[in-house]
């Protein structure tokens, strides 16, 4: 999971897929269902077509092929390393003093800041290489709307305009569809996420709606 910033929710609060959305057609991970859904393409406001697609999705949340690839596999969380020791034969992962273990290979994904940090005694190539990387900043807002006024469509892509990325997200396969009402995603353009990156999440939706449509 990518660096992020969220708003605190209560305990009860619905479950969305606020981060990916969709597997790629090439997808072979398992659990995941085929869903077929209706992709509109707007142009600001003015939509200008709608297509159905079929694109696989994990079940019965994102992180589920995750989970089953970590099945049976002695995992350990909520662990800092903090230096990485390369060796002729073996990586060494330390823990600030703490030895945490010796192992045959490493995969890394941690946030490249991160990682080049981890990786520049180790592995001083790859860390010039994750050092070059830039991110684009990327709101995302989860809205529920009425369930008795459907749009024409389950997924959208949008150019100009601040919001990039439209996706019914209880309309997927094993997510709740009522009762209720309908839960979407709303991903924000790189431009609009880049200039208001220093404001309050409470003060975007205003701005969204302050934008000339």
């Amino acid at each position: 999971r990518m660096a992020s910033r969220r708003i605190a929710r209560e305990a009860d609060a619905p479950a969305y897929d606020h981060g990916c959305q969709l597997l790629s057609e090439e997808a072979d991970l398992t659990p995941a269902t085929p869903w077929t859904h209706r992709l509109a393409t707007i142009a600001g406001t003015t939509t200008t077509d709608i297509t159905r697609r079929t694109r696989p999705v994990p079940v019965p949340r994102m992180n589920a092929p995750a989970a089953a690839l970590l099945e049976g596999i002695d995992c350990t969380y909520a662990t800092r390393v903090t230096r990485i020791d390369a060796h002729a034969d073996s990586i060494t992962l330390h823990q600030d003093e703490n030895h945490l273990g010796d192992f045959d290979a490493l995969v890394i994904t941690a946030p490249a800041p991160q990682s080049a940090e981890l990786l520049d005694g180790a592995a001083p190539t790859i860390a010039a290489r994750a050092r070059a990387c830039t991110y684009d900043p990327n709101w995302t807002l989860m809205l529920e709307r009425p369930s008795d006024d459907p749009l024409p469509f389950d997924a959208a892509h949008i150019t100009n305009h601040p919001v990039a990325w439209l996706c019914h997200d209880n309309a997927k396969p094993a997510r709740t569809t009522s009762p209720g009402p309908e839960r979407w995603i709303a991903q924000f353009a790189p431009d609009f996420s880049r200039s208001t990156i220093d404001e309050s999440p409470d003060d975007i939706p205003e701005t969204l709606l302050a934008h000339p449509r």
